[in-house]
């Protein structure tokens, strides 16, 4: 027998496979944003401190449960966001389109549910009314203000 003989299970030597290429990987694995995008991290900023006030006002009136939850929110937004450009990219330099990562729709689920916790949801626009609604409306006002 040659070199190629091994002793036992310790000898194996495992290479890692190919690390996910959608973006957001470096962002959950380090906490930063790569060089490139920039614009997600003014986004994300401008994101964290619009769910701010929406769920208390201010940062300082937010429980620790909320912060925690946000914390989350936010790191999934970026990873999402960070998907979604990585995506437009591949297309845009290959013409052909990106296979979204089986977890993504998982991913944005998971916002809803945490939006959903922290009280975050959908304004109501039933109110808002349609085309010809707001043509009668306008007949009405231009009819009574002579």
């Amino acid at each position: 027998m040659g070199q190629n003989k091994r002793t036992g299970p310790e000898d194996i030597v495992l290479h890692p496979g190919p690390r996910t290429r959608h973006g957001g990987y470096s962002y959950i694995r380090t906490g930063k944003m790569p060089k490139k995008k920039a614009a997600i991290e003014r986004y994300l900023t401008w994101v964290r401190q619009t769910y701010i006030e929406d769920i208390a006002g201010e940062e300082e009136n937010l429980s620790a449960a909320q912060t925690i939850l946000l914390n989350k929110l936010v790191l999934l937004e970026g990873l999402c966001r960070c998907i979604e450009t990585t995506a437009a990219e591949i297309t845009e330099q290959t013409g052909k389109l990106y296979a979204m990562p089986t977890k993504y729709l998982s991913y944005v689920n998971t916002i809803t549910k945490i939006c959903t916790m922290l009280g975050i949801e959908r304004k109501d626009t039933s109110r808002v009314p349609t085309a010809a609604e707001m043509a009668v409306i306008i007949k009405e006002e231009a009819k009574d203000g002579g």
